[in-house]
């Protein structure tokens, strides 16, 4: 169990998820796969769900609402969360 100020992290791989497939062809087909996955890990006690890419921004909707945890699919998702940042700038990653 993790002690006060930790916390633990489980991850799930969605089989045919390439970086081609999600940003080229916008995950078509890869829906159920990435709702499923995530409702796993809410089963498993997850309080929250985020994404390495934030090209599955697209499908933010769709998966907070089948989860019913806070689901942060883009880093600049997080940015309302922290009102004052560290820095001036923000910045990005893609996939």
């Amino acid at each position: 169990m993790p002690g006060p100020g930790r916390s633990r992290c489980s991850t799930r791989f969605v089989t045919g998820a390439s970086p081609q497939r999600v940003v080229t062809q916008k995950a078509e087909g890869l829906l159920t796969s990435f709702l499923d996955a995530a409702a796993e890990l809410v089963a498993l006690g997850a309080d929250g769900i985020t994404t390495n890419c934030g090209f599955l921004s697209l499908y933010q909707a769709e998966l907070a609402r089948h989860v019913g945890v806070p689901v942060a699919t883009s880093s600049l998702m997080q940015a309302p969360v922290h009102p004052e940042p560290a820095c001036r700038r923000a910045a990005a990653s893609a996939c």
